[in-house]
C-alpha cells in the first residue's frame, strides 16, 4: 500500500527532524547579517545594491543546484542521503572561510570612522521610529511570503496537476527557476545603483521592489492557471521568478543607508528576522492550509488555486513599497555616521 506522507504529523520520526531546519535558519541568520555588514563596508556606496546582489546569488544558485541533484539523490537513493550530500559542501566552504577571509574595518569603502557599536535596545528602538523601516519590512516579509509559499509547492505542483516525472522536475524546475532567481537578483541591484546614480534619487531602491512586485502578478497567474501541461508550465515559470529576484538586494541596500556603519549588522538581522518570521513561517503554511481547504471540492487544481490567491498578497506587499516611498528620503537623510 503506497504510504501517506500526512500519517508523518504525529510520529516521532517526524518530530525528530523538526530542530534541524530551526537551527538551520538560526545559523544562516546569523551568517546573513554579519555578511551584509562586510559587504557594505568593502563596496561603496553607489555600487552597495550591486554587490548585496552578487553576495544573493546563492539563494538561487542553491536553489538551481539543490532542486536538480537532489531530485537525482532522491530517485537513486533516498531523502537523507539528499540532506547529507547537500548539507556537507558547507563544512567544508566554513573552514575556508574562516581561515582565508579577513573582516575589513567597518566604514572602510566609505574612509568613514569607526563608532560605537550601538546596544541591541537602542538599534531596535532606533530602526522602530523609522516608518520607512516599519514598512519596508513588511513588504519584504509579504514579498518572502509569496516566494516561499510559491517555491515550496512549485515541485508538487508541477507533480500533481501536470503529471510530471521527479527526474523532469528537479531539472526543468531547478534550472528555470535557478537561472530567473539568479538574473532576476543581479539585475535588480544593478538596477537600482544605475538608476540611483542617473536621478541622484535614493528611492529607486524601493521603486525598483514596487514595480517589479506588480508586474509578476499576472505573470504568476498565467502560469498556475493557463498553462496546458509542466513543461511550458515551468518555462512560464521563468518570467515571475525573474520579476520576484529583483527586491533583495535593493532593499538590503536602502536599509543599510537608513543607520550608521556600526548599525547594518544589527539592521539586517532585524529585517531579516521579520522577514522569516512571516515570509518563511507562514508562506508555506498558510500555502498549504489553503490547498488542503479546496482539495475537497477542486482536487488536485486545490493547489494551482491556492497558488493563485497566494501570488496576490503581493498587491499588499506592493502596498507597503508604496507607503516606505513616502518617508524613506527624510530617513535617509537623518542616517547617523
Amino acid at each position: 500500500m503506497e504510504r501517506d506522507d500526512r500519517s508523518l504529523w504525529p510520529s516521532p520520526k517526524f518530530l525528530s527532524i523538526i530542530p534541524s531546519p530551526f537551527w538551520c535558519r538560526h545559523w544562516r541568520g546569523r551568517r546573513f547579517s554579519s555578511s551584509h555588514s562586510i559587504v557594505s563596508d568593502i563596496f561603496p556606496a553607489e555600487q552597495r545594491a550591486t554587490a548585496l546582489s552578487i553576495y544573493s546569488l546563492g539563494v538561487y544558485g542553491g536553489i538551481l543546484v539543490g532542486t536538480v541533484g537532489g531530485a537525482y539523490l532522491v530517485e537513486y537513493f533516498d531523502w537523507r542521503t539528499a540532506f547529507i550530500v547537500v548539507g556537507l559542501p558547507g563544512v567544508f566552504l566554513a573552514l575556508l572561510v574562516r581561515l582565508v577571509i579577513k573582516e575589513p574595518p567597518r566604514g572602510m569603502a566609505e574612509s568613514r570612522p569607526d563608532a560605537e557599536p550601538p546596544k541591541f535596545i537602542y538599534a531596535l528602538k532606533f530602526l522602530w521610529e523609522r516608518k520607512s523601516f516599519r514598512h519596508l519590512s513588511l513588504a519584504c516579509a509579504l514579498h518572502a511570503f509569496v516566494t516561499y509559499g510559491i517555491g515550496n509547492f512549485m515541485p508538487l505542483f508541477l507533480g500533481r496537476v501536470h503529471d510530471m516525472p521527479i527526474l523532469d522536475i528537479g531539472w526543468y524546475y531547478g534550472l528555470v527557476a535557478g537561472i530567473a532567481g539568479l538574473s532576476g537578483t543581479l539585475f535588480g541591484g544593478w538596477s537600482a545603483d544605475f538608476m540611483v546614480k542617473k536621478t541622484k534619487n535614493k528611492n529607486w531602491y524601493i521603486w525598483i521592489p514596487f514595480v517589479s512586485t506588480i508586474i509578476a502578478i499576472p505573470f504568476a497567474l498565467n502560469t498556475f492557471l493557463l498553462m496546458p501541461n509542466g513543461y511550458i508550465t515551468v518555462y512560464s515559470y521563468f518570467i515571475p521568478t525573474f520579476f520576484g529576484g529583483w527586491y533583495l538586494a535593493p532593499c538590503l541596500a536602502a536599509n543599510h543607508f537608513l543607520v550608521g556603519i556600526r548599525m547594518r549588522a544589527m539592521a539586517s538581522a532585524i529585517l531579516l528576522f521579520v522577514l522569516n518570521l512571516i515570509g518563511l513561517g507562514f508562506g508555506p503554511m498558510l500555502t498549504g492550509f489553503v490547498s488542503d481547504f479546496l482539495t475537497p471540492e477542486f482536487g488536485n487544481d486545490g493547489l494551482r488555486y491556492a497558488l493563485s490567491l497566494t501570488i496576490l498578497i503581493n498587491f499588499w506587499c506592493a502596498f507597503h513599497y508604496y507607503c516606505c516611498l513616502k518617508t524613506i528620503k527624510q530617513d535617509f537623510d537623518r542616517a547617523p555616521a
